[in-house]
Order: structure tokens, then sequence, then C-alpha cells
């Protein structure tokens, strides 16, 4: 939407996004992301069924959250949620352990 502003129109995106102090895209899906986990992780979100899968080992490096990857045979399930956010959550340091939800956005920035 910052194209619409008539003093950034001839900028390219990343121009635009500098001169108004903004994110990316790329970087507010992926913050979103973490803290939609974050919250089906720590029970924020009641669900019924189990939509993300927690490993069984406890011999893991980083933080005691990790998920397994589920084994999927077509392109467009490795596009759903439980799928993609996978490598992304696993990759974080052990400050997902945060006691609440604003701690962890915190700490992800």
């Amino acid at each position: 939407m910052s194209r619409f502003i008539h003093e950034l129109q001839k900028l390219d995106y990343i121009e635009r996004l500098k001169k108004l102090n903004l994110p990316s895209l790329y970087y507010r899906r992926a913050r979103g992301n973490m803290i939609e986990c974050y919250k089906y992780l720590t029970g924020i979100y009641r669900v019924s069924s189990e939509l993300l899968y927690g490993t069984e080992t406890t011999m893991t490096r980083g933080h005691s959250l990790k998920l397994k990857k589920p084994s999927v045979k077509t392109s467009v399930r490795q596009n759903f949620f439980s799928v993609r956010v996978v490598n992304s959550w696993n990759s974080l340091s052990e400050d997902v352990s945060a006691p609440t939800l604003n701690s962890f956005k915190n700490k992800i920035e």
C-alpha cells in the first residue's frame, strides 16, 4: 500500500520500506508464523487434533519445543501451516520458552 503515497510512487519496494522504516512482507509473514506456532504449542489455541507434532526424543539441540516434520507427497501439502513452519520453528534458539506471548514477540524481534 506504500505505493499509493504520492511522494514515494517513483521508488521501488525496498526503498519505500526504508523510507517508512517498515519490515518486509517476508519478515512479517515469518514472524506471524512463529507467533501462531507459539500459540498452538503453548495452549493459547485449544484445538482437538494434533496440528503440530512434537519430537519424541529429549536429546535435541536448541529448545525443548522442537517439531517433527510430517512426510508429504504433494506440493500443495508442503504449503500447509503445519509443514511450512517446522524448519523455521526448529531453528529458533532457546528463546521460544518465553512465559508469555508478549515476551515471545519481543524475543523474536
